[in-house]
């Protein structure tokens, strides 16, 4: 989860950075350049951020869900958090032969949401 994580927020920050420097980012003469280059190698070294996934999320199947349960895309699962106090939630997106990928970073998954507005004006 570690290499996911960092490799991706190495990209946005680098991508960031380019857009900061505008078309000098890509540059030769400054330094930038290699370091937005090499980001994008991160992204590959070890296998691909979405191949990552995959061994992730089938690794956190396998350890903590249920072996006999069939899953659908849109299904929200809850799984027990590391420390036992409580659970988490992660939306099916993809369904594969030997995995499932979820979506963790859905903060409302598989929680109901009511939203109370209170009007204050009208242009």
């Amino acid at each position: 989860m570690i290499k996911v994580f960092c490799s991706e927020m190495l990209c946005k920050i680098a991508d960031d950075t380019v857009q900061i420097y505008g078309g000098m980012g890509l540059m030769e003469e400054m330094p930038i350049q290699r370091f937005w280059r090499d980001s994008r190698l991160e992204r590959i070294w070890d296998g691909t951020s979405e191949i990552q996934r995959h061994i992730i999320s089938r690794d956190l199947l396998r350890q903590m869900g249920d072996p006999h349960e069939s899953y659908a895309v849109g299904d929200v699962v809850a799984f027990p958090a590391p420390d036992g106090a409580g659970s988490y939630a992660g939306a099916v997106c993809q369904l594969g032969d030997a995995a499932v990928l979820f979506d963790f970073n859905h903060p409302l998954a598989g929680q109901a949401v009511q939203f109370e507005v209170q009007l204050i004006g009208v242009l």
